[in-house]
């Protein structure tokens, strides 16, 4: 049995062209004009100023939008018309990469917003929206300039949100958007608990569902300013990275700059759950700049933490190193309430001991917060042959409670226990004294008290 096959030697009729924009033909007609319009330039551009004065392309400021939800795979009719208009989206985008031509558009730009404001499950507003062709083969780029995400209260800007579209993936069944770039977007999330956004469903169920609609997310230059454990706003500039699907989720991985310093986040948020495992690392970070730290401690930093949720609750593992470093205003003879006498022995010895801070070569710890504790399970620093350990917890409220020992080599007791007798109560046979102490008070300004257990 013979096909019926139509085809045109010139172009459709007006009324042919009409009804294909209006989805009104079916069957041979509808694939030869469709085949016909894919091929003629002049055909394209009568389609797409049908598609332009459409009222489904006409639209207002978006002030809400709902969250994104997967939807059932589309039917031919929809799969031919995204089609069709990516065709002519494309043609567009050729010249205007060409004539670097942007439209402030009372039409183009609101529809171009509406699609961003579904994929990222936030209300969107661009003022400028810009065609230009993609990197790859098949592909163009819907730029969205001068942005505001978010609603009033908690609204974030960046400079351009890209959305990467793929001519013939709707003909697979696969997103039209390949890919979504955000670029120089600044957040902050100062007044949010950290706990609430990494374990939080709500939170991670946005970000799942923003790829079930692009392949990935890519961030470029972004700037977050947070609140630390204390409070403390901090700012994390220069952040680059992405969140990409996997078959059991997603994984992330972004690198920035903060305290001087580089600071990194991979993970991945997997299972039914979907829980999350994040690894945060800094390196050569000044202490200055961290919260917590800045208020007692000098030197550069590396650390690392470990946080995964398991059914909304969080917990966290990490270990930080600081070296060539001081104790601010907590200097020796501070430390140790250490007599006038005592302290110009101390001075005697070595110049540096007789500050105000105390100077140190490497201070260590193995930390954890659990159901709102953050605790020190294990403190070590090291100073002109002296050791410090001990333990630690801090309480959401900054609270900090620890006890330890400061180990002193027998040649610091030697000059010191003439003038501090109660050296003598924790001196051993080799000369050597290990001394009990207790830390109490606020994280930030610490009480130490020395000789006692």
């Amino acid at each position: 049995m013979s096909r019926e096959v139509v085809t045109f030697d010139a172009c459709p009729s007006d009324e042919l062209l009409a009804a294909f924009v209006e989805h009104g033909l079916t069957g041979v007609r509808l694939a030869a004009v469709e085949s016909h319009v894919a091929a003629c330039a002049t055909c394209l551009d009568v389609v797409s100023a049908c598609l332009a004065a459409s009222p489904e392309t006409e639209a207002t400021v978006i002030e809400d939008v709902p969250p994104p939800r997967r939807s059932p795979a589309p039917s031919p009719r929809v799969w031919q018309r995204w089609a069709i208009a990516a065709s002519v989206m494309l043609t567009f985008a050729a010249s205007l990469f060409t004539m670097r031509e942007r439209f402030t558009g009372d039409r183009i730009a609101p529809a171009m917003a509406r699609l961003g404001a579904r994929l990222l499950g936030l209300p969107l507003q661009a003022r400028t929206v810009q065609l230009r062709r993609g990197t790859e083969a098949g592909t163009f780029v819907v730029a969205l300039q001068d942005v505001v995400i978010g609603r009033v209260g908690r609204r974030y800007r960046a400079d351009e949100v890209g959305m990467t579209l793929a001519l013939a993936a709707p003909l697979t069944g696969d997103s039209s958007v390949q890919y979504v770039r955000i670029s120089r977007p600044t957040v902050d999330l100062v007044g949010r608990d950290p706990k609430d956004i990494i374990a939080s469903r709500g939170e991670r169920d946005k970000a799942i569902d923003l790829l079930g609609q692009a392949k990935r997310v890519d961030v470029e230059d972004a700037r977050v300013r947070l609140a630390g454990p204390d409070g403390t706003p901090f700012t994390v500039e220069g952040i680059t990275g992405g969140i990409e699907r996997t078959d059991q989720g997603a994984k992330l991985a972004f690198r920035g700059r903060v305290a001087n310093g580089d600071v990194d986040l991979v993970g991945t948020l997997n299972g039914d759950e979907r829980d999350v495992q994040l690894t945060i690392g800094g390196r050569g970070l000044d202490a200055s700049g961290l919260p917590i730290l800045r208020a007692g401690l000098r030197g550069t930093v590396d650390v690392r933490l470990d946080v995964q949720t398991n059914h909304g609750d969080m917990r966290a593992d990490g270990r930080i190193s600081v070296r060539e470093g001081a104790l601010l205003d907590r200097g020796p003879a501070t430390l140790m309430h250490l007599s006038a006498a005592g302290r110009a022995a101390l001075v005697a010895r070595d110049a540096s001991l007789g500050g105000s801070d105390l100077p140190f070569e490497d201070a260590r710890a193995i930390f954890a917060w659990r159901n709102g504790w953050w605790r020190l399970q294990r403190l070590y620093l090291a100073t002109h042959g002296a050791i410090a350990g001990g333990r630690a917890r801090v309480s959401g409220k900054g609270e900090l409670r620890g006890h330890g020992t400061l180990r002193l080599p027998a040649e610091i007791v030697a000059d010191l226990e003439p003038h501090e007798p109660m050296l003598g109560e924790f001196r051993d046979a080799g000369g050597t004294a290990t001394v009990p102490l207790v830390v109490t008070g606020q994280i930030r300004t610490p009480e130490v008290t020395v000789g006692k257990p």
